[in-house]
């Protein structure tokens, strides 16, 4: 704290961690490359080629891990895919450790999801993107999170996300615009917020179009260095002033 306070300026990437913060000079959240994180040219075909037994797929980026509220993701999906057979899941990323990943895949198995709830393991930037196209809805189900870029490139790649109350995304999400939020742990009210999102495709579709418009307006990675851009002019001009 003593060194940030010697600072000529200061740079929060949210109002949330401005608050831990004894001043800053600016609020700058991240952006996202919407150049690169773009809607397929043909969903529907991407979907095929992913081998699920499925039209619309749903899908968690990020590690397997408590924190990140794997264990909900796949909870919320063994009690709703039974109901909405034309769905499927998947998860990317490492898992912290092998038990949980083992409990995760255990109830998956016992819930006779196996070929609806698919993990992917780590991928390389190629697919990542590629399986971003592919979804239909982005989940982001952390219990904490510093910031949280998964839901803004998924908005950029045309799925809306729904989101938990962590990390930048009380300030992000847009219900109804970019997707829907849930309250933080709690796996009941994420799945009262899917069910209607899950039962209406073409509804779900025009809200990934209302994101992609909305991340691209609001959250590139343009905007966020062209901000950054501001606040060292403000600094080399002598104009910056704590707040």
């Amino acid at each position: 704290r003593a060194i940030i306070n010697r600072m000529d300026a200061i740079i929060s990437v949210s109002e949330r961690a401005a608050t831990f913060l004894d001043w800053h000079s600016v609020v700058v959240p991240h952006g996202v490359d919407t150049d690169d994180f773009v809607p397929a040219a043909n969903r529907d075909a991407l979907v095929a080629e992913s081998g699920l037994p499925a039209t619309c797929l749903i899908g968690t980026f990020g590690r397997l891990r408590d924190s990140k509220g794997t264990d909900l993701f796949v909870q919320a999906m063994i009690d709703l895919l039974p109901d909405h057979p034309h769905c499927a899941a998947f998860l990317t990323g490492l898992a912290k450790g092998e038990a949980y990943l083992a409990n995760l895949k255990e109830g998956v198995r016992e819930a006779g999801l196996t070929d609806r709830i698919v993990f992917l393991g780590d991928l390389p930037p190629a697919d990542f993107r590629l399986w971003y196209q592919r979804a239909s809805l982005v989940v982001a189900a952390s219990r904490s999170e510093g910031f949280g870029l998964t839901p803004m490139e998924a908005m950029a790649s045309g799925a809306p996300a729904v989101t938990s109350g962590a990390g930048y995304w009380p300030e992000l999400m847009k219900p109804g615009i970019n997707g829907e939020r849930f309250e933080t742990g709690n796996v009941e009210d994420l799945k009262r917020v899917l069910r209607p999102l899950l039962a209406n495709p073409n509804a779900l579709k025009e809200l990934g179009e209302t994101a992609r418009e909305d991340v691209v307006a609001h959250h590139s990675i343009k905007g966020e260095v062209a901000g950054i851009h501001a606040m060292y002019d403000a600094v080399l001009s002598g104009k910056n002033k704590r707040q």
